[in-house]
């Protein structure tokens, strides 16, 4: 367990290679959750186009819903 947590900790963190490859296979919006912005941020760097949404009180909570049922619906109506 030791030589797990420690790999674990420091270990490389693939954050750039992992959103890639999310946005390869479509992944459309990424929400962040918690105070600040840092990983939406950081998404950005990785591709302009990539849609970044953070839930922090429940104002951006019902904004984020909104965001994503609108565009769940609009693919809706597009596929269908």
């Amino acid at each position: 367990i030791r030589a797990a947590l420690k790999a674990q900790l420091l270990g490389a963190v693939r954050w750039e290679e992992s959103l890639r490859r999310l946005l390869e296979v479509g992944a459309e919006a990424f929400v962040e959750v918690g105070s600040g912005t840092v990983l939406t941020g950081l998404l950005r760097g990785v591709s302009r186009g990539a849609r970044g949404l953070n839930v922090e009180d429940p104002e951006s909570l019902a904004a984020t819903l909104g965001a994503l049922g609108a565009g769940a619906a609009s693919r809706a109506a597009a596929t269908g």
